[in-house]
């Protein structure tokens, strides 16, 4: 989960709970208004409390628009830092058909490994959970002799060949 799927959950979770905890008035089932509500036995002879239950749904739909804005907020932060140096770099040997050398590092691996690829084309590949993306680069890998596809986020110290 990514940082700003956590920070939205967490601030829609705490309006969703502020909304519970604080309502504007606190009313009796036949409109009186109670200074006591939250003492055992208060609005008893009004018919008891009247729990105001569109203020946690108005919470609630306040603290998923939050949680959505935060996550278009970085997508749009990936999308600005895909369009760097490297994606023209990148752009600059698709168009004159050259090769490009670039240090990349697997998810699971702790060092870089130098690979040298022919690019074909940009791919975007839409994540399993989330509404998050990977922005990529489809080419032949002379490593691996196949088609592979090569995360931008990944790689470092790009240079046409």
């Amino acid at each position: 989960m990514n940082k700003a799927k956590i920070i939205g959950w967490l601030f829609g979770l705490s309006v969703f709970i502020f909304s519970i905890c604080i309502k504007p008035e606190a009313t009796c089932n036949d409109g009186w208004k109670s200074p006591s509500i939250g003492r055992q036995g208060a609005c008893s002879h009004h018919g008891g409390v009247d729990y105001n239950s569109e203020y946690p749904l108005i919470g609630l739909i306040v603290g998923f628009f939050l949680y959505f804005l935060l996550n278009v907020k970085e997508e749009k932060k990936f999308i600005s830092q895909s369009e760097s140096k490297l994606e023209l770099n990148v752009e600059t040997a698709i168009n004159t058909g050259r090769k490009i050398t670039f240090l990349y590092k697997k998810p699971k691996d702790k060092t870089y490994h130098l690979r040298t690829i022919k690019p074909i084309k940009f791919v975007k590949f839409q994540h399993t959970y989330g509404n998050n993306f990977t922005f990529c680069v489809n080419g032949i890998c002379d490593l691996r002799k196949s088609e592979r596809n090569f995360a931008l986020k990944r790689m470092k110290d790009l240079k046409i060949v």
